[in-house]
């Protein structure tokens, strides 16, 4: 997960980035879903800083407020990253159930 996010710093300058950016962190909002759909059988458990953590940017706030596209959605992304782990866990979750992921 770090490998990809640590690329952002080497992408940040192509045109294609705030596309790129919102793929990666869908992918981490699945896998995040799967953790919590699997939490009961994964051993050992996952936090819910840990699930938080997969969830957070590897930009800054600013950084997401000047992309060129897809703000809107980066930045739902960025936030659901930036909240107390509990609350970043029920909004995935919540948001997981209304994609039926969980």
């Amino acid at each position: 997960m770090a490998v990809v996010k640590a690329q952002s710093s080497r992408l940040k300058s192509k045109t294609y980035f705030h596309k790129w950016l919102c793929k990666v962190m869908m992918t981490h909002f699945y896998m995040a879903c799967s953790i919590l759909k699997q939490w009961k059988v994964i051993e050992p458990s996952f936090t819910k800083s840990e699930i938080r953590d997969v969830m957070r940017s590897p930009l800054t706030f600013s950084d997401v407020l000047y992309l060129k596209g897809w703000k809107w959605k980066n930045l739902s992304l960025y936030l659901i990253g930036a909240l107390p782990a509990y609350a970043s866990v029920a909004l995935v979750r919540l948001l997981g159930k209304s994609k039926g992921l969980l």
